[in-house]
């Protein structure tokens, strides 16, 4: 808690993100009594992924506890490919994430998320996130990687409700994120990523049963990228760059 207050100079927080957005925003998760007495921990243990400086570009929300967007896309762009995690001598990246979904398939108004931060190669992230539906309100929080393939998906949790009586997580939050746009995936692929998932998840007794496929529909055109992003996100990303820019060089 105290390494996620410090951050608060860096004005920073993937994702997908989308899922620390999505959770502060109220929406209804799934809570740890759900998963058969299981379980997972408020601290997990991430996998070291070897070459996290490979998340660039377009990535697409697959799956995502406890609400239906259509349509979620993701925009990462690194900041800053080696630098150091706040307070330690871990190497990390820093980065901020674009991402635009509908909320049904009736809206005209698409919904911008922004996510800026920075994680760590032991998979530990740390950041703040942005929406257009509160006024791109600054959320502080932090989430945990646990499973990173550049080319082809990655898994985030976010424990929105800690239970520190316990140590377990009350409320969890899981999404699923991949490079290939869900509505073109063959039924071996789609099976390939869930048996992945379900894998990572086994030793909390959670599967992919617990977190609900995301909606992308070819009849309803993805949100533009806006051209210029709001001010108060391009001071934030501003500030982060400069915070690291004298650190471990490229």
């Amino acid at each position: 808690m105290l390494a996620v207050r410090r951050m608060v100079r860096y004005g920073c927080i993937l994702a997908g993100i989308s899922a620390l957005l999505a959770a502060t925003e109220g929406q209804q998760q799934s809570t740890c009594a759900t998963f058969k007495g299981c379980g997972i921990p408020v601290v997990v243990n991430t996998v070291n992924n070897p070459d996290p400086f490979k998340y660039d570009g377009t990535w697409y929300m697959y799956r995502q506890t406890g609400s239906y967007t259509i349509n979620q896309i993701y925009n990462l762009v690194t900041l800053k490919r080696r630098t150091a995690f706040p307070f330690s001598n871990t190497v990390a990246v820093a980065f901020y994430i674009e991402i635009a979904h509908y909320n049904s398939p009736n809206d005209t108004q698409c919904v911008q998320r922004y996510f800026a931060g920075m994680c760590a190669v032991n998979g530990q992230c740390l950041g703040k996130a942005y929406s257009s539906l509160d006024g791109y309100v600054p959320a502080a929080s932090d989430f945990s990687l646990l499973y990173g393939d550049p080319e082809d998906l990655y898994v985030v949790y976010v424990c929105v409700k800690p239970n520190y009586k316990t140590g377990m997580c009350d409320s969890p939050f899981f999404s699923v994120v991949i490079r290939t746009r869900p509505d073109l995936l063959t039924a071996a692929k789609s099976k390939s990523i869930d048996d992945i998932v379900d894998s990572i998840l086994a030793p909390y007794c959670i599967s992919t049963a617990d977190i609900p496929l995301q909606i992308h529909n070819h009849s309803v055109s993805y949100c533009p990228q806006l051209d210029n992003l709001p001010p108060c996100i391009q001071g934030v990303i501003t500030g982060l760059t400069n915070d690291v820019a004298n650190t471990i060089s490229n």
